[in-house]
């Protein structure tokens, strides 16, 4: 299930970004302050790891994806949070939407990351 919702989460994220680049290709305004394209090639490679993850050692999948929760926390989260900004966020729906996207992401992963570990250490 949690594996699901993670898929989830990076379909969200990557369809997040993929609008924000035709909104800016259209009307020359982003849906956030993240650079679309930089967006899409984040979640590429960590959609990638995760995917990977069953073959990647889980003392090298883990830290990596820890390091990736955490700076969903920050950045995905934290940066949201300080507030909705006209000149930042195409809309307050934007704004919304990325981050309650980073909040979902969060919390699976999080909840991920406790099941993994819980099934390789007990």
């Amino acid at each position: 299930m949690l594996t699901q919702l993670a898929f989830a989460y990076f379909a969200l994220a990557i369809g997040y970004n993929v609008f924000s680049q035709i909104s800016l290709d259209r009307i020359g305004k982003k849906f956030a302050s993240t650079e679309p394209a930089y967006g899409l090639q984040v979640m590429s490679l960590v959609l990638v790891i995760f995917a990977l993850r069953t073959v990647i050692p889980f003392w090298v999948f883990l830290p990596l994806f820890t390091l990736w929760t955490l700076s969903i926390i920050r950045f995905g989260i934290g940066n949201h949070l300080a507030g909705y900004d006209p000149e930042t966020y195409l809309s307050k729906f934007t704004w919304i939407c990325a981050l309650a996207i980073n909040i979902f992401g969060a919390v699976i992963f999080v909840s991920y990351i406790v099941a993994s570990l819980h099934v390789h250490l007990v």
